[in-house]
C-alpha cells in the first residue's frame, strides 16, 4: 500500500476531516507515526490489512471503526 493509497483509503472510511487522528487512534499509534506514513516511510503489512479491512466493512455496512 502505497501512501497515496492509504490516504485514499483513511478518507473513505473516517471522512475529510480528522481522519489522521481516528486512524491513529485505531491503528493505537501515535500521529506522528501516520504523518510518517504519509511521507514516505513504509506502511507495514498489518497496517494495511487492517486498512483494507475496515474498507470492505465500510462498503458493505457503513460502519466505521471505533477509535477506543
Amino acid at each position: 500500500m502505497t501512501a497515496e493509497e492509504l490516504r485514499a483509503a483513511a478518507i473513505e472510511v473516517f471522512g475529510r476531516r480528522g481522519w489522521i487522528t481516528d486512524l491513529a487512534a485505531c491503528l493505537r499509534v501515535d500521529r506522528s507515526t501516520v504523518h510518517r506514513w504519509l511521507q514516505g516511510v513504509p506502511i507495514p503489512g498489518p497496517v494495511e490489512a487492517a486498512m483494507k479491512c475496515w474498507l470492505v466493512v465500510f462498503r458493505h455496512t457503513g460502519k466505521r471503526p471505533d477509535p477506543l
